[in-house]
């Protein structure tokens, strides 16, 4: 068995090949931890500020139809990934329209007893600015979804968990006249 150099040799203290080597296979390992939880948190924030888009531009719908006095519809093409506002009783489009950014997509809406997953889907809007409550699916790039339910007499938007909590919640309403 070979004993260690001295103290005063200029080997002492030093490491060698294979402690080096563990040592980087330890930094990478951390380092590919920290990429992946970083990557995970983006993902989250992304999608949060898309969902807060969705709540402006909701938001902005209810106010037009509360400060003009008149009923407007919020139309989702969900084929085209654009969200678009009309007046109910001429149909004219606003010129304002939320398009989703690329890799986002509303894969649902739902109201009640109701499912839409294609073509376009309109929310009416009363002149007091009240909607039915409903919810939304949407998933991101990375196959993250994000559900959540929009309530009708306020426009806040609640997270939920699961499809069966939004189906819970959306069969506890009871159904309010929208008004005018």
């Amino acid at each position: 068995m070979k004993s260690p150099p001295p103290l005063n040799s200029p080997h002492a203290g030093a490491f060698t090949l294979i402690e080096l080597a563990a040592a980087l296979v330890v930094m990478a390992l951390l380092a590919a931890a920290v990429t992946a939880s970083l990557y995970g948190k983006e993902s989250r924030i992304r999608m949060q500020d898309v969902v807060s888009q969705w709540k402006d531009y909701e938001n902005q719908n209810r106010e037009h139809a509360r400060r003009f006095g008149k009923p407007a519809l919020l139309v989702v093409d969900l084929v085209q990934q654009r969200v678009t506002r009309l007046d109910a009783a001429t149909q004219e489009k606003s010129t304002a329209t939320l398009a989703l950014p690329q890799g986002f997509a509303i894969t649902e809406i739902r109201m009640r007893q109701i499912a839409i997953r294609s073509g376009e889907v309109s929310i009416p809007c009363s002149s007091q600015g009240r909607t039915p409550t409903y919810g939304v699916l949407m998933t991101g790039p990375d196959g993250q979804s994000s559900r959540w339910l929009v309530t009708g007499l306020t426009g806040d938007i609640l997270p939920l968990t699961d499809q069966e909590e939004l189906e819970s919640a959306l069969n506890q309403l009871v159904p309010l006249p929208l008004g005018k």
